[in-house]
């Protein structure tokens, strides 16, 4: 089983976002599934308690069992438990032992409906997850024509570029429409560098700028594709949260500091984790294998 969809599903009965996320996501990808529960278990210091740990696994798995009864016709599903005293940890090592191509998790249940909001698992996650980490809004459902308009969230780094590629490669398996946002920060005004003593040269029109920046990203997107490009000026976090409310995915990378292979927030990534309308993927560092959507591609 290579590649997976791993799917983190903590069984209460407002857990079905994710999943129903993981669905989409493995249709167009032709990735199989594989769900997870982590319990929590936590033996004494001076002995185990197998009886006990035995009885929470075998619930669980009965339980997922039951989940995955019911995709069997349509996906590739296989079903793991673990019984750890930080889920945190036992979704990061299940990932990393299973080669997951990304983490699905749901937001809080304490959040708004249709934002996405990790809560303190998705929090910690989104500061050490080792793929892609793909968070559902609360009372996510898939929509009623799935994952059709897809979001990258440009910015030109190295893990901007990868959030590109992802997105086109998501993109093309999914036959949806790409659309790449690029929000420039507004220049400083120059009365205010003047102040410093400082006399800066002339800034460049905004138009120009704006142009200048679609021109170099048009390029980056293959040949073919139904893409849009939308260059503007602002904050990126406000203007990327509104623009996810036309979205059915966005994708953005991670900061460009820390290890590599680990999900790490940066400024407007940090922000889109908490205000974002659809379903948002946050691809790890300087991954040395391809972005999320490229080996299936």
């Amino acid at each position: 089983m290579s590649d997976p969809i791993l799917v983190g599903l903590a069984l209460r009965d407002d857990d079905d976002a994710p999943l129903a996320l993981a669905c989409r996501l493995a249709r167009f990808m032709g990735a199989p599934l594989a769900l997870i529960n982590v319990f929590p278990y936590e033996p004494g210091p001076r002995h185990a308690q197998p009886e006990f740990e035995r009885a929470l696994r075998e619930d669980a798995r009965s339980k997922l069992d039951r989940v995955a009864k019911t995709l069997h016709a349509d996906f590739e599903v296989t079903v793991h438990t673990c019984g750890r005293d930080s889920v945190v940890r036992g979704l990061h090592d299940a990932a990393l032992a299973l080669g997951a191509s990304q983490l699905v998790i749901g937001s809080t249940h304490r959040g708004p409906l249709l934002r996405v909001m990790p809560g303190g698992t998705g929090e910690r996650l989104l500061h050490a997850a080792p793929c892609a980490l793909t968070i559902a809004p609360r009372g996510y459902t898939g929509g009623r024509n799935g994952i059709r308009r897809i979001g990258a969230a440009f910015v030109d780094t190295p893990e901007g570029r990868e959030a590109l590629d992802a997105a086109v490669a998501m993109a093309v398996l999914g036959d949806g429409r790409l659309t790449v946002h690029t929000v420039l920060e507004p220049l400083p005004d120059p009365a205010d560098l003047a102040l410093s003593g400082w006399i800066p040269p002339p800034p460049p029109d905004a138009r120009s700028r704006i142009e200048q920046a679609r021109s170099a990203l048009r390029v980056r997107i293959p040949a073919g594709l139904d893409a849009d490009v939308l260059v503007e000026e602002g904050e990126p976090g406000d203007r990327l949260a509104a623009a996810s409310q036309q979205l059915d995915l966005l994708v953005c990378g991670s900061r460009g500091y820390g290890p590599v292979r680990t999900v790490l927030l940066g400024g407007v990534s940090g922000r889109l984790a908490h205000t974002a309308a659809c379903p948002l993927v946050v691809l790890p560092r300087a991954a040395d294998r391809a972005p999320a959507g490229h080996s299936a591609a």
